[in-house]
C-alpha cells in the first residue's frame, strides 16, 4: 500500500465532513521521508507497467422514428 499524503485542502474538506484520512505527511510520527519513486520513474526503470483501461464508447438511438 502506499504511503498517502493530502494537500491542506482535502483536510479541510475531510474535516468539514467528519472523514478521518490515514496519511503520513506527519513527520513528527513517521519520520522525514527516506525514498520516493513516483509511477512514471518506475515505469521508466521496467519496475511497473503501464496500464490502460478499456472502454467502449455506446451512442444512444431513439426506438421510435
Amino acid at each position: 500500500m502506499a504511503a498517502l499524503v493530502y494537500d491542506d485542502a482535502s483536510k479541510m474538506k475531510a474535516g468539514q465532513s467528519r472523514v478521518l484520512l490515514a496519511s503520513m505527511d506527519d513527520e513528527t510520527k513517521y519520520g522525514p521521508e527516506v525514498h520516493r519513486l513516483g509511477f512514471g520513474e518506475a515505469v521508466g526503470k521496467g519496475l511497473l507497467t503501464d496500464y490502460k483501461v478499456p472502454g467502449r464508447r455506446w451512442t444512444v438511438r431513439p426506438v421510435w422514428p
